[in-house]
Parts: C-alpha cells; structure tokens; sequence
C-alpha cells in the first residue's frame, strides 16, 4: 500500500566491451645536497581504473512514492588519467627529527564523478545516479611536514614527539552544474588540511594523541535534483596508548572522535541540509 507498481521485463543477459592502452613513464630523482640536506624531484605519468562496482551495469531500484531512486554503474567509464610532477627539500635537522617541503602539480585529463538525473520509467520520474567521466583539471599545491623527537631531553621525557603536516591545494576547475546553476570544483578535494600529533614512545609505553583536519569539499557534483553536495569543514581528534606487559603480552587503549565532532553535508548552500550525524566517541580496549 502506498507504493509505485513498476512492471520489469523479462531478464535479458548484457554485455560491454571496452580496451584501452596506456604508457606510464617515471622518474625519481634524489640530491644530497649535504649530510642534513636532501632535494628530490618526480615526474611520472598515472592511471587508476575505475572500481568494478563503479563499472557494472547492475542497478539498485528504489520505488518509494516520492523517493524514486535508481542507482547503477557505467561500463562505459574510462580510467583516471593524469601528469604529475612534485619537487622538494627535506632538512634532516637531528637523527630522529625532519622538516620538510613539497611542490606539486598534477595535470588531471579526466576524473570520474557521481551524477544524478531524471529519468521517467512506467510514468514514475526516478532519480537515477551513476558515475560518469567527467572534465579534467589542473591541481596545484604545498606540502609541509615537521617531525620532531626530544631525545636530547633528560629521561623518561626523551620519548616526547610532535608531529605536523599541512597541505594546500588549489584547482582551477570551475564547473557549472546544469541543473541548479551552482559552480563547483573537484569532488573531494578540500584547499586545506592539516594533521597534528603529540606522541610518547619509551620502553613499555606508547602514547599518541592526534587531531586531524580537512577544510569542506564537494562530495557529490549533481546529487538529488542535480544539485552540488558538499562536505562541511570536519576535525577529529583520537588518543591511544599502549602498554608492553611482557614480550607476549601489551594491553592497549584506543579513543575515537573524542571531541564528538558532527558530520554535515549540505546541498549548494549550508542552508539546505541534507544530512547532519553523529558517530559519538567511541573507545577500544585491546
């Protein structure tokens, strides 16, 4: 009661044929400009496949009245294809401890993307999702890592550590979505990400406490109705620590999203949720 009656066909078996050939030179190249300093450079050609699930012509029908949903993949997708090229220089500043920079450039031929359109099948619009290949694009950026270990401290505080590295990326895709208007970038690609971490490794004992974050990104570039959805800015920080027993034995203590950050996806504009979830903290005794 209450549902859209949707007469199938009979099964009927399908099949897709497709190749494709591709060349992926590389090169690496490493200068040791002195004993703390250290140059590299990369260039190299890349291609990953799409997943199979993405790839088969299977479909998932959903008939709800007013949530008509079809979701199916593509056989007809191409890999991700891109010339990449990153340079830089590493400051080995004592034995245990490191500052780091990147450039990079990546030339992005083509990437796959989820789009939603409307289909009409037994008098019913259903909303069909599928990945399709999508424009390519240039993205640029900065990489900044700093590792430090306090071994010089006197004991036991000659385990302390801290970690950090950021990332900056920008592109200069810049696409319109047919259906709303809204522009967009690159699917997941946040500007700005960074990672931070205290850490405490002596003798027993193992100690980590870090928070992680990634400036919001674009999750899905034509969703329901064809509207852009967006992954709001998102921080979490974990904490674990471990204890060695004996040679056989250590026990261990894991704390998951212990801020209890929210998760938010909107779409277009914050204005429109779509959804908002919490996962808690979540704790792991081993």
């Amino acid at each position: 009661q209450g549902q859209n009656i949707i007469v199938l066909s009979d099964v009927v078996p399908i099949s897709f044929d497709g190749d494709y050939t591709d060349i992926l030179p590389s090169l690496s190249a490493k200068l040791d400009i002195n004993d703390e300093l250290v140059a590299r450079f990369a260039a190299s050609r890349v291609m990953t496949r799409p997943t199979l699930s993405d790839l088969s012509p299977a479909q998932q029908i959903l008939s709800n009245p007013g949530n008509e949903t079809i979701n199916r993949g593509n056989p007809d997708l191409e890999p991700f294809r891109a010339s990449q090229f990153e340079l830089g220089l590493e400051w080995y500043f004592s034995p245990l401890s490191v500052l780091s920079g990147a450039a990079f450039y990546k030339e992005i031929d083509s990437f796959i993307a989820d789009a939603t359109s409307p289909q009409l099948v037994d008098q019913v619009v259903f909303q069909v999702t599928q990945p399709e290949n999508g424009e390519g694009a240039v993205v640029k950026g900065l990489e900044l890592n700093y590792q430090q270990v306090f071994d010089g401290l006197p004991s036991p505080f000659d385990g302390f550590g801290v970690q950090a590295n950021y990332t900056y990326v920008e592109s200069d895709a810049s696409y319109t979505n047919d259906v709303s208007g809204a522009s967009f970038g690159l699917q997941g690609l946040s500007r700005s990400s960074y990672n931070l971490v205290g850490f405490y490794e002596k003798g027993r004992i193992q100690a980590r406490l870090a928070y992680t974050f990634r400036e919001k990104f674009l999750q899905v570039a034509s969703g329901r109705n064809g509207d852009p959805e967006y992954f709001d800015d998102y921080g979490q920080l974990d904490a674990s620590f471990g204890f060695k027993i004996t040679d056989d034995i250590s026990v261990s203590l894991e704390g998951l999203n212990l801020n209890d950050e929210m998760e938010f996806i909107y779409s277009t504009t914050p204005d429109r949720v779509k959804e908002y979830r919490t996962t808690g903290r979540r704790f792991i005794l081993g």
